[in-house]
């Protein structure tokens, strides 16, 4: 007889960091089925986990700022791992690491990879409005600012980056948008932009009055649709449109949740469905 499992009953529980976990991403696998997890907790350590056999098969800790680390991603044989001022890469089968990147960031905000090769990818800098493009081949300093950080900082720190579709560093089998890319603000603001021209950006909103936190994208028929949260009781969808050559935006609903705090959302590939995760309820 089939085991019945009730709701909320792990199939399994993993077991190895010391301190509160900050980050977990799923990496495929050609070699395992199940695929693989990385995890980053608060002091600093990365392990990667086996999921068909549930043990950790590689584990490093990451020297950097004392807030641990912000997000790991990668593949079974190279990991990237990000703390709040730097970004690194990790051979996982020498144990060592391939470049390490000072981005010298103000933002928890996790880093945005541009290309499917990972070796570029944007990040909030150091000071309100600054947004830096990175390649890894040139590790020493960023390659590009998007736009003027002076007209920007009215906004405040860049607290989200994504692109429709997700980014090519997370497993995704749908839709990813290889040219446009979304930026949430600290004061509310969504804007877009073509990374093949940051002297500007296309159009921008303020889709609420708290940072965003959280934002999801989904390519519509003739444009995007943007679902983003952050730390209070609602969360607001937009519209981003082209018309006649020039992009527009519009706000076109706010929802209010009963438990505050949005910490992230989750979008089908079709963009019909969306979840969100409050901070003590999905």
């Amino acid at each position: 007889m089939e085991e019945v499992r009730s709701v909320g009953t792990p199939l399994f529980v993993l077991r190895g960091h010391q301190s509160p976990i900050h980050t977990i991403r799923h990496i495929h696998s050609q070699h395992v089925e199940q695929g693989l997890v990385v995890s980053g907790d608060q002091v600093g350590e990365v392990r990667l986990w086996n999921l068909r056999t549930r043990r950790c098969i590689w584990k490093h800790s990451v020297s950097g700022n004392p807030e641990g680390i912000v997000h790991a991603e990668g593949s079974e044989s190279q990991l990237w791992v990000q703390n709040r001022d730097a970004v690194s890469s990790w051979d996982v089968n020498q144990s060592s690491q391939v470049v390490r990147i000072e981005t010298l960031s103000s933002s928890f905000a996790r880093i945005l990879f541009l290309d499917k090769e990972r070796s570029t990818f944007i990040s909030p800098g150091q000071e309100p409005g600054e947004v830096l493009l990175f390649d890894a081949r040139i590790p020493s300093k960023p390659c590009l600012h998007f736009g003027d950080s002076e007209v920007e900082k009215v906004k405040g720190t860049c607290t989200f980056l994504t692109r429709a579709g997700g980014s090519f560093g997370q497993f995704s089998t749908g839709f990813v948008d290889e040219h446009n890319v979304f930026l949430g603000w600290e004061d509310g603001t969504v804007s877009l932009w073509d990374k093949r021209n940051m002297s500007c950006s296309m159009t921008e909103i303020q889709c609420q009055k708290l940072p965003v936190l959280t934002m999801t994208a989904s390519k519509l028929a003739s444009g995007f649709g943007v679902v983003c949260g952050g730390p209070g009781s609602r969360f607001s969808a937009s519209t981003f449109f082209e018309k006649e050559d020039r992009w527009s935006a519009s706000v076109y609903r706010h929802v209010k949740v009963p438990y505050g705090g949005i910490a992230e959302f989750q979008t089908s590939t079709d963009g019909s469905v969306f979840a969100g995760a409050c901070w003590d309820h999905t």
